[in-house]
């Protein structure tokens, strides 16, 4: 004898066996970053080709070894904090937030979210979501037309840390005057 389970959603009803596996789109939940899973690989606070209003930007690496959404999680740097939209970033991918996201004004950099703070030439920046802190890296420095990089031996929580030895100013060119490789994997740091 089979048992029946009679599963109501909203104004539709339907039948499912018992055991059986039932999907339900609207009720899907996002599986958020844990805390170390993603991270702050490279920081840009200080453009050539366009203003810092406009071409700041840093980028987010999934560390971990599952799909995750950024969507709700937020990133603050002193009192300033900005919610990230909803973003499926793949295990071993990377995505930029910037201040602008419009290409032809923003030194070329494709950005799947904004934010409204400026990025000092010494900072922090915090990822959270639900409540949790993911990620926060701080920078003591800049050179201006060069991202902060970190170096990819060190692609951790724990890693990008190491402010004197994980990270490394860029040198090869995004655009006509600026270096640094958002959206992708990070250079190898010269030796030095």
């Amino acid at each position: 004898m089979k048992s029946w389970v009679t599963i109501a959603a909203a104004a539709c009803a339907f039948s499912a066996h018992a055991g059986d596996f039932v999907f339900f789109d609207q009720f899907e939940a996002s599986l958020h970053p844990v805390t170390g899973s993603v991270i702050v690989s490279e920081i840009m606070s200080n453009p050539m080709l366009v203003s810092d209003a406009a071409g700041e930007w840093f980028e987010l690496a999934n560390v971990s070894d599952q799909t995750v959404d950024l969507g709700g999680c937020t990133v603050k740097q002193n009192a300033s904090e900005d919610t990230l939209p909803a973003y499926a970033l793949a295990a071993g991918s990377f995505a930029v937030a910037a201040r602008n996201s419009e290409l032809a004004s923003n030194g070329n950099v494709t950005a799947f979210a904004t934010f409204t703070f400026g990025l000092a030439s010494t900072g922090t920046i915090d990822l959270n979501c639900d409540g949790r802190l993911i990620d926060e890296v701080t920078w003591p420095g800049e050179s201006q037309g060069h991202s902060r990089s970190l170096y990819p031996q060190y692609f951790s929580a724990s890693g990008n840390d190491d402010v004197v030895f994980g990270w490394c100013y860029t040198t090869q060119l995004y655009n006509a005057m600026d270096t640094g490789s958002p959206n992708a994997a990070n250079e190898l740091c010269p030796a030095g």
